[in-house]
């Protein structure tokens, strides 16, 4: 979990944006990759408008 502060300062430039990943199948407690396997590939469309910037 993070934060983001919006708007960013001017000089500054994102390198990496997060997006939040709908996740395949049902949900595991015990899955450590949950919502980073190569099945897990559509976006969770109301979560990220805009993108968040992570570094």
């Amino acid at each position: 979990m993070y934060t983001v502060r919006l708007p960013l300062p001017v000089d500054s430039m994102p390198l990496v944006y997060g997006k939040v990943m709908a996740r395949a199948g049902e949900y595991d407690d015990e899955d450590s990759h949950h919502g980073m396997r190569p099945s897990d590939d559509e976006p969770a469309d109301s979560k990220n408008d805009p993108l968040m910037p992570v570094v």
